[in-house]
């Protein structure tokens, strides 16, 4: 970096936008699948033909007319078209010239330093030269990932508990537990119920055993 901490922080802000990016389009699959499996499999098709059209696996050249498109709205593509920009554009400057016959690319260009020949070779080197696109189009497709992850979870509906949740599942020890915590509460209020109404008509109060006994003097007057 020849002193300068620039290229490092650029570095880190394109490693977190691709972090972000993945995410971002993860959480919107898990938004329209319906079971953990499906989501798992749509992640895994949509990696796939990411890393197959980033322009690293087959060669932008090597592509029909009709799908060289798809590598240039590729995010991938142009996050890896960043990070050789910062490792080969401005280090190994050594001429090709001094290493000819040990690579392909060093025989194909020996009037250009080791770095641009590396890029020129992976047909890197005209896509490097906007430092800044590869910055614009994964902030635009972390956009549309995020709106489409909305509309997704307005969509939601949930219906019952999921199966791949966890829960606590009650044990049968537990459960009759709780049933003979509740009869014996309902047997033990029922016996205060009984007993109180056996005391009432057992033992009188005291204001309806002077009413008794004015009676019984009454008639015993009579």
């Amino acid at each position: 970096m020849a002193g300068k901490g620039s290229p490092f922080f650029a570095y880190l802000a394109l490693l977190f936008l691709v972090a972000y990016f993945g995410s971002s389009v993860f959480f919107f699959l898990s938004t329209i699948s319906s079971i953990p499996e499906v989501g798992n499999a749509l992640a895994g098709l949509l990696v796939s033909i990411f890393l197959l059209l980033c322009g690293f696996v087959i060669y932008p050249s090597n592509m029909p007319t009709y799908w060289k498109w798809l590598v240039y709205v590729n995010p991938i593509h142009w996050a890896n078209v960043s990070f050789c920009r910062f490792q080969f554009s401005e280090g190994y400057s050594d001429p090709s010239s001094n290493y000819l016959g040990q690579l392909p690319f060093f025989d194909q260009f020996p009037a250009k330093t080791v770095g641009k020949a590396y890029l020129a070779f992976y047909e890197l080197s005209e896509d490097s030269k906007r430092p800044w696109l590869p910055y614009v189009i994964l902030l635009g497709w972390i956009a549309f990932a995020n709106i489409l992850t909305l509309f997704g979870l307005k969509n939601i509906e949930f219906v019952e508990r999921s199966q791949s949740l966890p829960y606590v599942r009650k044990s049968t020890t537990a459960y009759n537990y709780e049933e003979d915590a509740g009869s014996e509460f309902q047997s033990n209020y029922s016996f205060s119920e009984n007993s109180e109404k056996y005391d009432a008509s057992t033992y009188p109060s005291p204001r309806s055993s002077g009413t008794i006994y004015r009676k019984m003097k009454n008639n015993g007057q009579s």
